[in-house]
């Protein structure tokens, strides 16, 4: 099917309707960006859960290039400085190479917790020595209930993102 994509509204496409509310315009803008960046492509080429990629653009940076948060995170996936520069991705609002860097991050990240995806999500949003040391003082038995408060939330919204993008 062919879509028309002008001016972040999708014309044309009966497969895309994005969710009604004060979230729309988000969801139109990560839409267009799945499709400008070919993320399923990189979702394949890295072995990631359909979707996965828009989730978490959609809830790190609500799909803006320039989004800088609080604590220093830059770009449509928010990179920390330290984990661009392992990632050598020099500038994190450059679409591309973040795309190509949160594709590799997570793949990563999906390979270390055996495709488990709420480990692989609490790494990226909480930080993998943070999710190593839970799992190896044992926490991890009680189901995330001792994770902090932001990342179960952060866990839960990406999962229900994901299963959105996967489905247009």
């Amino acid at each position: 099917m062919l879509c028309i994509l002008a001016a972040s509204v999708v014309q044309g496409c009966s497969s895309y309707k994005p969710p009604a509310g004060k979230e729309r315009v988000t969801y139109e803008r990560v839409y267009d960006w799945s499709k400008s960046l070919n993320l399923r492509q990189l979702e394949r080429e890295y072995g990631l859960p359909k979707g996965l990629l828009s989730a978490v653009m959609h809830q790190e940076s609500a799909g803006k290039r320039f989004a800088v948060s609080r604590t220093g995170a830059k770009g449509l996936f928010q990179f920390m400085p330290a984990t661009a520069r392992e990632f050598s991705l020099d500038d994190p609002s450059h679409p591309e190479a973040s795309a190509q860097a949160a594709a590799k991050y997570l793949g990563l990240l999906y390979e270390k917790y055996d495709q488990n995806l709420a480990l692989t999500l609490a790494a990226y949003n909480w930080g993998m020595g943070n999710v190593s040391r839970y799992l190896n003082d044992g926490r991890a038995r009680n189901n995330f209930d001792d994770m902090p408060a932001e990342t179960k939330n952060y866990i839960a919204r990406v999962r229900s993102l994901q299963k959105y993008y996967s489905n247009v």
